[in-house]
């Protein structure tokens, strides 16, 4: 870039110089020929270096884009895992809570059972005591 202003310079300098002296026409045809020569190499200098940072930009984008489709692709893959979670979360929960529901029952129903055999029971000790004519309660 200081290259290309040096030669802006020298340009805008041999302009001024070539002003003073237009008695001398072939030569200045010559200078401005030679001005149009260096417009034109340094404007194919400034277009390989534009499309040397293009390139390089292109390149960057494509890295990036591959980064984020990995990153995509792994965010995909998780997403699907912890849906497959969620279900066997819904199933081992529902499981549990019919294990919960039957065990209750089976409580109840071990809970009526105790309560019929002590009953039972009670009535049981309550006739021997009357047999034995003793007053038990």
């Amino acid at each position: 870039m200081k290259t290309l202003q040096n030669a802006c310079l020298v340009i805008l300098a041999t302009v001024s110089l070539l002003s003073a002296c237009s008695a001398d026409s072939p030569r200045i045809s010559e200078y401005k020929r030679g001005l149009d020569q260096q417009k034109h190499e340094q404007k194919k200098l400034i277009d390989q270096r534009a499309s040397v940072l293009k390139a390089g930009l292109q390149t960057q984008k494509q890295q990036m884009e591959e980064i984020l489709d990995s990153q995509q692709k792994d965010l995909d893959s998780a997403t699907e895992d912890l849906k497959i979670r969620r279900k066997e979360l819904e199933k081992s929960t529902e499981l549990s809570l019919k294990d919960v529901e039957r065990q209750t029952e089976s409580c109840k129903s071990q809970v009526d059972r105790n309560t019929a055999i002590a009953k039972a029971n009670l009535t049981t000790q309550a006739r021997t005591a009357q047999a034995r004519g003793a007053n038990v309660y």
